[in-house]
């Protein structure tokens, strides 16, 4: 495994002499808090894997592994070894001068201890140090040093060292000196420190300490140290300390050093990873290897997720739901979906299988298509946001011999290659150009985007030169002369160098969003008061060349002189634009002069409100109460209708609501049905509604609001005083807006199922295909059968629904009822305690509807993951059966696979007999199904799509066509036997499992048939990689070997055509694994033939549990609906099968 991070210790000195400081200024121990604090924040938002460990001494306590009675007080070890985290940023905000002296040389020796036990045995440590932080002011030994030091230099251990200062006091003092007597200059002195040539070490050193930190002290105002002697004390400290450090070599940093390195952040380092290709030149082909040398930046901490903000743990879903744009705003089913592409007013739906015919088809490749002068590749004319860098591939070295005459001839003919790019077979190829760069230590080629033709913008602009008026004169072509001059950055750094270079500037976005998150998680309620950007580190060398550029700029102000022409555009009106023949001669135009005339549109209007009434037939959102006095007024659908849309309505605008935008049009919407229906003397219409509405928004958060605006403009049921068709009596209806829930009505009011029930009551359709959490659901029913009269539930028959519904709201047990009609006059209704999950929804049923009660409650989601423990107890309950009750085939079968049409899929172990025996057997019912013979000896067996795919112990892969009448013969000879055939169902690949030369992936074409067969590469191919698991729904598996201590390992698909896996994603499993099925919960089940028991591992790859199955000769799994189990065996145990019987749902 490659060595990729470090241990670092950090030992802090936090005795007596670390905490004293003059009043005004910081103490050492503070300003080490401080960069204590960057450096672990550096860490995480790197997401580094260094790991970091915390010693402090001069402490109260002792807490290391090296103290006694006398050795080593006063030194504890506050974090162990581990990754940056939030736990050891809390410690070191936690960190208090001590009171007790201690010797910086154990805790030197505490802190090499621990790095040597926590990393014994360990791998992946490059390299490992001990960072000391102390202003040498406490006594110490340096009895037995040089040993110690003999020690640190055999361990590898680096020690570094940060503190006030290492005896650059004098020569800062001299620094000083020099910068203010600059400062005090003449202004018009060629030293002025405002001139862009002028900067020095010290101005950009303490430019650097200026910089605020992301804890938001500025070391500039904060971080002072007051300018004293060193004690003798401190003299012999710093020389013992620079012995250490020099004799490790490691190295010295003052307080102010540390702070300038530290205050600039940087994003998470990654490793350069090559893409190789093929580079193709007529007959030449070199192998080379590409590297990203220049790419966007954009670190993955800004890609901010929503969390619930009372409580950020609190895991948070998203569930999207789809709704047809019109009226009916009905829920559209995600199968109901398809891609679509507009072809002129239509769109034309295009299927999955389409999509992928209409994919251009390609083949990786990099082809140098030709050679051009480099003149003609414009600045312009460059695409994308990565450059990459072109290199021979290191293991071909006769090729790098002829890729470096390549580049040499390009250099020195100044040409480029035009080539032609392809990253995969499923990328499209893109169009490119290779620069060479020689340097006096590196030979390479840039590789540059370029567009097509269509994605390149021609404009045509008028020749600014062709017009006199525009001709600059030669004093101001001077004047923008002067301008660039005084504002060239080319000589404009330190020593004559160029300022703000590119590979030296941070960038202000990332700094600030980096020094914000930081100061947010640090700080939660302080406000982000920053002021540290790219430009304020730069502060003085902008000011100066502001500063210099400003007369030319005046100059420049004053002889281009920019003014208002003050022509107003011409305004065309409607009327002009649709041609209205009668008022043509009286188009509205603002003239020049400004002066404005007037026309009648009267006619118009008329005309689009005629329009508009005509071709009206249903209530709309944006002007419901218009809309519904019209259907009126013109009787057609009858009033009934009408009010039911408007109902339905209503409900829709308080529903979709947010917050209560909506609700004084609903109020409105409302008013106009209540008196529409005094009027039409309908008072029962209204009535029902207002019932039903009182039922569905009093119950419901955030709908309860528009019940109170009702109650408030006493909008209640029409009385028999209001309409002499109501039997509803005032006192009625005053206490109607009184009681506090709709229950309570319904048990004062007989309004519901009390008036002629044999006419038509008013059901309000709130739900037609959709799911919500209250209305009706047409014709639809429950799966789940359920008797009269038991805990889930009871069965009642009335006349109608309504009848059931007036039950069903006086229950509060009751979540849902579903109405059958079971005669011309009664139906029957079953009602239910819970909540149904959503595939328990039959459809269609058209006799039957199911009516939702409780507000409060929704439809359950449907749950395929079994809870593991209630998985393994049901599984353990089916072992308990005799043998011969699950066993299909009593001899000795291996390998297993789905076969067509509800079947499974398993040969004879090839050392039995009869040799080459295939077999077929049905799912359900366990039949053996005649096949026809196969005339290979077989080992494994796939299929997919129609094709059966045979591994053989003659070290070949056969492929037979569905009816297994075609033998296209053998089409892989992988030179081994092959044990296990697998399949990526996102790639239509097959994995081919060798039992001593690893894994091989195949391609396949439109005949089912293989293609570009090769071996992955770093797959272990000297172990019996017998078992290969596929994770559904991604391109990844997992590999087990019949070998011992070799772990399970997960390998993915990167971008670069590879197969990779590392440490996080490996399984700890050292025993033999013959067969891995990963299920649809993501779960891991690795088979152990030896032990003839299952593991099962969660897929972050924690154990779950076992399973034993008392057998011999375990070889594979397989794993189907409703977790029925079929296993083979290499004994007499054959092929046997357990059916837990489980649906996943919790008891009832």
């Amino acid at each position: 495994m490659a060595s990729n991070k470090e241990a670092l210790a950090l030992v802090v000195d936090i005795g007596v002499g670390m905490s004293q400081v003059a009043p005004g200024f910081d103490s050492p121990l503070q300003i080490t808090s401080d960069i204590l604090q960057m450096i672990v924040q550096r860490k995480m938002f790197q997401q580094s894997k260094d790991e970091l460990a915390l010693v402090l001494y001069g402490a109260d306590e002792t807490n290391n592994e090296l103290a006694d009675d006398d050795n080593y007080q006063n030194v504890s070890v506050a974090f162990s070894l581990a990754p940056a985290n939030w736990h050891l940023f809390e410690e070191i905000q936690k960190i208090r001068p001590g009171n007790n002296p201690a010797d910086l040389v154990d805790a030197i020796v505490v802190a090499a201890d621990h790095l040597r036990r926590e990393t014994e045995g360990k791998r992946g440590y490059a390299a490992k140090r001990v960072l000391l932080f102390t202003n040498a002011a406490t006594p110490f030994s340096d009895h037995n040093l040089k040993i110690i030091l003999e020690s640190l230099r055999r361990q590898d251990i680096i020690v570094d060292a940060i503190g006030p200062t290492w005896g650059q006091q004098q020569e800062e003092e001299e620094q000083q000196q020099q910068q203010q007597q600059e400062n005090d200059a003449p202004e018009n002195s060629s030293a002025h420190p405002d001139s862009p040539m002028h900067t020095n070490e010290h101005s950009k050193e303490e430019s650097a300490s200026a910089r605020p930190t992301t804890n938001g002290h500025d070391h500039h105002q904060q971080h002072r140290s007051p300018k004293k002697p060193l004690t003798q004390q401190q003299q012999t400290g710093i020389r013992v300390i620079s012995d250490i450090v020099n004799t490790t070599d490691g190295t010295l940093f003052t307080f102010r050093e540390a702070l300038g390195i530290l205050s600039v952040h940087q994003s998470k380092v990654v490793k350069p990873t090559a893409t190789k290709y093929v580079m193709q030149l007529a007959d030449l082909k070199l192998h080379i290897c590409t590297y990203i040398q220049v790419k966007d930046n954009k670190p993955g901490i800004f890609r901010l997720k929503k969390v619930y903000a009372r409580d950020p743990t609190t895991e948070i879903k998203v569930d999207r739901s789809r709704y047809t744009k019109d009226e009916q705003d009905e829920e559209i089913e995600k199968e109901e979906l398809t891609d679509g592409f507009r072809y002129g007013t239509t769109f034309v739906p295009i299927t999955k299988e389409t999509l992928e015919d209409m994919k251009y088809q390609s083949e990786k490749c990099f082809s140098i298509i030709g050679f051009s002068d480099a003149k003609t590749m414009q600045r312009s004319l460059y695409l994308g946001d990565t450059v990459y860098e072109v290199i021979a591939e290191p293991a071909y070295e006769e090729e790098a011999q002829v890729f470096t005459g390549l580049v040499q001839a390009m250099y020195e003919t100044n040409s480029v290659a035009i080539v032609r790019k392809c990253f995969s077979e499923r990328s499209s190829p893109e169009l490119g150009f290779l620069r060479p760069h020689i340097a006096h230590d590196h030979i390479c080629m840039y590789y540059v985007k370029l567009p097509f033709a269509e994605d390149v913008r021609g404009f045509d602009f008028d020749n600014l030169d062709a017009i006199k008026r525009n001709q600059p004169s030669e004093e101001q072509l001077k004047t923008i002369d002067n301008l660039i001059t005084t504002m060239d950055l080319t000589h404009a750094d330190r020593g004559g160098e160029e300022a703000f270079q590119p590979e030296l500037m941070s960038n202000p976005y990332i700094q600030r969003m980096f020094q914000s998150i930081a100061r947010r998680a640090v700080t939660p309620e302080d406000p982000l008061s920053l002021s540290n950007t790219i430009m304020e580190m730069n502060e003085t060398l902008i000011r100066s060349v502001a500063t210099k550029s400003k007369r030319t700029l005046d100059e420049l102000h004053d002889q281009f002189v920019l003014q208002d022409t003050n022509r107003r555009q011409k305004i065309t009106t409607g009327d002009a634009l649709f041609g209205n023949n009668d008022i043509s001669a009286k188009k509205v135009r603002y003239e020049e002069n400004g002066e404005e005339a007037t026309t009648d549109s009267t006619s118009f209007e008329a005309q689009a409100a005629a329009k508009k009434k005509a071709a009206l037939k249903t209530v709309g959102t944006v002007t419901p109460v218009e809309d519904f006095k019209i259907l009126i007024e013109q009787g057609s659908p009858s009033f009934t209708d009408v009010c039911k849309q408007m109902c339905t309505l209503i409900i829709d605008l308080i529903n979709n609501s947010h917050g209560d935008s909506l609700f004084e049009k609903a109020l409105q919407c409302v008013q106009c049905l209540r008196e529409a229906c005094i009027n039409k003397l309908e008072p029962k219409l209204f009535n029902d509604f207002e019932v039903v509405l009182k039922k569905q928004a009093a119950d419901i958060d955030g709908r309860k609001d528009f019940w109170k605006k009702l109650v408030e403009e006493k909008i209640s049921l029409i009385t028999s005083e209001e309409c002499i068709e109501s039997n509803v009596i005032p006192i009625e209806a005053k206490k109607f807006l009184e009681e506090e829930t709709a229950n309570e009505a319904m048990n004062n009011l007989s309004i519901v199922g009390d008036q002629d029930d044999n006419e038509e009551d008013l059901v309000i359709p709130i739900l037609i295909t959709g799911f919500s959490q209250y209305g009706i659901i047409r014709n639809a029913s429950i799966k789940l059968p359920f008797g009269v009269n038991n805990d889930t539930g009871y069965e009642i028959k009335k006349a109608n629904c309504n009848q059931c519904l007036c039950h069903a709201v006086r229950d509060p047990t009751v979540v849902l009822f579903t109405c059958t009609q079971d005669q011309p006059m009664q139906v029957v209704c079953q009602t239910y305690y819970f909540m149904p999950k959503r595939d328990e929804i039959e459809y269609p049923k058209n006799d039957t509807d199911i009516y939702l009660i409780q507000a409060n409650k929704t439809f359950e989601k449907k749950d395929d993951c079994c809870n593991t423990t209630k998985l393994i107890e049901k599984i353990k309950e089916q072992l308990q059966l005799p043998t011969i009750n699950r066993t299909i085939y009593p001899s000795n079968v291996r390998s297993l696979a789905e076969g067509d049409n509800e079947t499974i899929l398993t040969v004879v172990a090839h050392d039995e007999r009869p040799k080459k025996k295939l077999l077929k057997f049905d799912k359900v019912k366990f039949l053996n199904l005649p096949v026809p013979d196969i005339t290979s000896s077989l080992m494994s067996v796939g299929y997919h799509k129609d094709r059966y795919y045979f591994g053989t112990d003659d070290s070949n892969i056969g492929i037979y066509d569905s009816t297994m009448s075609r033998n296209y013969g053998p089409i892989l000879s992988i030179h081994d036997d092959v044990p296990n055939i697998r399949f990526l169902k996102q790639t239509d690949q097959m994995l081919a499992a060798a039992s001593s030369s690893g894994i091989y992936l195949c391609e396949k074409d439109g005949d089912g048939l293989l293609k570009n067969c090769s071996q992955i590469p770093n797959i272990a191919p000297a172990k019996k990689l017998h078992a290969i698991g596929v994770v559904p729904n991604e391109t990844a598996f997992y590999v087990g070997s019949k070998d011992a201590d070799q772990n399970i390992h997960l390998y993915r698909l990167q971008e670069n055509g590879t197969w990779t896996t590392n440490d996080n994603d490996k399984i700890n499993h050292t025993l033999p694994v013959s067969d891995l099925v990963v299920d649809d919960c993501q779960r891991i089940w690795a088979v152990e033939p030896r032990s003839d028991r299952i593991r099962i591992y969660d897929q972050d790859k924690t154990f779950l549990a076992e399973i034993e199955l008392n057998t011999t000769n375990l070889n594979n799994l397989m794993i189907v609906e409703n977790y029925r189990m079929f296993m083979t065996h290499d004994s007499l145990y054959g092929l046997q099968t357990i059916s837990p019987s489980l649906n996943c749902r919790p008891v009832r």
